[in-house]
Parts: structure tokens; sequence; C-alpha cells
């Protein structure tokens, strides 16, 4: 279900996907009060880097790089974690920064903005652009990337249960 097809990369392209928006994280942990403002100020309609400017000096992707360094996280997920908004540094970078579209047109948002539907607030590979549809049928389609992440859910749950 990746979105590289070098089957070297998949492993650290599935750690660089969950690690894309530690910044955020990082942000929350060092400021939880400040932050919180960052997502009420973000969902009001205020661009997100602009408020996390605002509050942090810098975004969540530059935060995550400086995290990211200090936790000795290996190069290729550091590089990812500042480019995940841009996908341009490299096929990783790419790998998520396409994911992160395919979330959107499924409805999937970032948890600091909500994604954005259709009108009609039905998604269908008809109301991707085709590079998209191509990825999403990768994927196995949209009830199997929903699919699975509803068993990363439950997985996630059934785990913080046990501890």
């Amino acid at each position: 279900m990746l979105l590289t097809q070098d089957e070297a990369l998949r492993p650290t392209a599935f750690t660089a996907g969950l690690l894309h928006d530690v910044g955020r994280m990082a942000m929350a942990q060092a400021d939880p009060i400040k932050y919180s403002r960052i997502v009420q100020m973000a969902r009001s309609g205020i661009d997100p880097f602009e408020t996390e400017e605002l509050g942090f000096g810098k975004s969540h992707a530059a935060y995550g790089v400086e995290a990211a360094e200090v936790w000795a996280l290996p190069e290729e997920v550091i590089t990812v974690i500042g480019n995940h908004h841009e996908g341009r540094a490299t096929d990783l970078s790419r790998a998520v920064w396409n994911a992160r579209r395919i979330a959107a047109a499924l409805g999937i948002g970032d948890g600091v903005v909500a994604a954005r539907l259709p009108d009609d607030g039905e998604v269908t590979s008809a109301n991707l652009p085709p590079d998209d549809r191509a990825l999403l049928k990768r994927m196995g389609g949209g009830e199997a990337v929903i699919k699975q992440i509803d068993w990363y859910s439950g997985a996630i749950s059934g785990a913080t249960r046990a501890a």
C-alpha cells in the first residue's frame, strides 16, 4: 500500500510517514497552551504555517527537523520531515507528499485542519486528478486505504488498552 515502488525504501517510507508531522507533536509538548492557540487559529482559517511561525518562530516542518536531528534519526527521515509539504527533495519526500494528498482527497485531515471534501461529500476516484487516481489504484482503492487506516487505529487502541 505504500507509495514507493522501491521495496528497499518501504520500511523507511513507513517510518517517515509516521514521523513527518513530529514537529507538531514537539511543539505541543514544548508549550501545549501556545500550540492549542495555534491549532485554533489554523482551524479558523489562518494558514497553519503562518500560525506556527507566529507562535514558535518556525513551521512544524523546521521544528521537526531540529527535533529529529537531536534524536539522531536517519538523514532520509529528517529530509522527509522537513520537506513533506513540498515533496521535491527525495523519492521518500514525494511518497509522503503523495500520501498526504491522497489522505486529504479521502477526507482524512491532518489533525490540525480538516480535509476538504467535494461539495457533494462523496470521494470517488472520479473526483481526483489523474495522477492521484493512479496512486489510489496502486494502493488498492479508497476503501482499501480506509480499511488499512481502521486496522491501524484498532491496533493502536488495542496496544494502548493493553499497556
